[in-house]
């Protein structure tokens, strides 16, 4: 989801901000904040450039961003040092649809964690001592963790070593 909506900004405003539209992208990132948009630009670096402060850089900018804006981006909206855009619910929504059904079957899964091996060790009881239901919720927490190495493309190897005597 986030390809798309860092495409929109950095299409849309690359010749205002008189940058490549992958490097635009490249500086957008979560807002500080919940409430304060989807992304938020940071213009410290260029604070410089234009020889004004961060907050005042900002402010002007969003100015002129609003003026050319695309029906996506509901508002645009200055915040100290940061640009911060949000989206209308609809390009929200239709972006996420499109995301999930672009991925039949695979939604959630990923190859973060190609090539990458992990382990993961869990439960582990005391065989000395009698079991109780504790153990059993640490080995379905511990199992439930190794499913999602697994979907994220990782090599798992998951451990639930019987042999603690403590």
């Amino acid at each position: 989801m986030l390809p798309v909506l860092r495409s929109v900004v950095g299409q849309n405003f690359a010749t205002l901000l008189k940058r490549d539209a992958q490097q635009i992208e490249a500086l957008l990132e979560s807002p500080r904040q919940a409430g304060h948009g989807h992304l938020a630009l940071p213009v410290f670096a260029w604070s410089k450039e234009a020889k004004m402060p961060p907050p005042k850089l900002a402010a002007d900018l969003a100015v002129e961003m609003t003026k050319i804006k695309p029906p996506e981006i509901l508002a645009v909206t200055p915040v100290s040092g940061y640009i911060n855009f949000t989206f209308t619910p609809e390009f929200v929504q239709k972006v996420l649809t499109d995301s999930i059904f672009g991925k039949r079957g695979k939604i959630g899964f990923t190859e973060v964690g190609k090539g990458k091996k992990i382990v993961i060790d869990f439960a582990s009881p005391n065989v000395a001592k009698p079991m109780h239901i504790g153990h059993l919720r640490a080995s379905i927490i511990g199992h439930s963790i190794v499913n999602l190495g697994k979907a994220q493309g990782y090599e798992v190897i998951g451990l639930n070593h019987l042999g603690d005597w403590g």
